[in-house]
């Protein structure tokens, strides 16, 4: 049986050989053998037990299967295969994390997840692992752009790029600290930038941003101020 076993793989073998659960003694290249069946476990090696990511972040995992190899001259080593395309994924709980089928995580909500891998073995017990996903909000965006006296009639507002945003709500008042501000738009998450017409030149307005991931509404921004119209110092 295999005890400790190393983080880091010391070669690769076809990966046709990691779907026999028999304990066979199947020849490999360099003359040596490979001991199959009990020795076999499967760890996803690039995460923690314990995985913390923000809501929008998305994780690669890298699973690797160990097994116990036999040289030449009969002793034995630990030796290992990236599994990480052939196993099979699944989540506990999709509405915080979901996995596709070649193991890459999702965070979609807050909350708790246990991702799971598993190797399905012809005869025998599978090859499991199995990581817990912690999702929490990412902070607060930083306050948006807001043009000022750079357009007689209009004032532009930018932010940057928010990855895994479903949506971009966009507000804006006229106090800097209006605990409920007006919402100005709905935009898709992609989105940068907004021209904002329905403005007073001379009159200074203030923008706040808040993004959306799902069903699940960000902070909001702090505000920064903008204002249409010619500069007359």
């Amino acid at each position: 049986m295999i005890g400790e076993l190393p983080k880091v793989k010391r070669g690769i073998l076809p990966a046709v050989l990691i779907s026999f659960g028999l304990a066979l003694l199947v020849p490999a290249c360099g003359g040596d053998t490979v001991l199959r069946g009990a020795s076999s476990i499967i760890r996803i090696t690039n995460a923690p037990e314990t995985l913390n990511l923000t809501v929008g972040e998305e994780f690669q995992l890298q699973v690797i299967q160990f097994f116990t190899r036999r040289d030449a001259a009969g002793g034995e080593f630990v030796d290992s295969v990236d599994v990480t395309t052939l196993v099979r994924y699944s989540s506990s709980n999709p509405a915080v994390a979901t996995v596709d089928n070649l193991g890459r995580v999702n965070a979609v909500g807050v909350g708790q997840a246990v991702i799971e891998a598993k190797l399905k073995r012809t005869f025998g017990r599978d090859d499991l692992d199995s990581i817990t996903v912690v999702v929490s909000m990412p902070p607060a965006p930083p306050a948006p752009h807001a043009s000022d006296y750079q357009f007689p009639d209009r004032i532009v507002i930018s932010w940057p790029l928010q990855i895994g945003a479903s949506q971009v709500e966009l507000y804006r008042s006229t106090e800097p600290n209006d605990p409920s501000p007006t919402l100005l738009a709905t935009l898709s998450g992609n989105t940068i930038s907004f021209t904002d017409s329905s403005v007073t030149p001379g009159m200074v307005y203030f923008y706040r941003i808040r993004f959306i991931f799902g069903n699940v509404q960000g902070e909001m921004s702090p505000p920064d101020s903008g204002i249409a119209g010619t500069f007359s110092p």
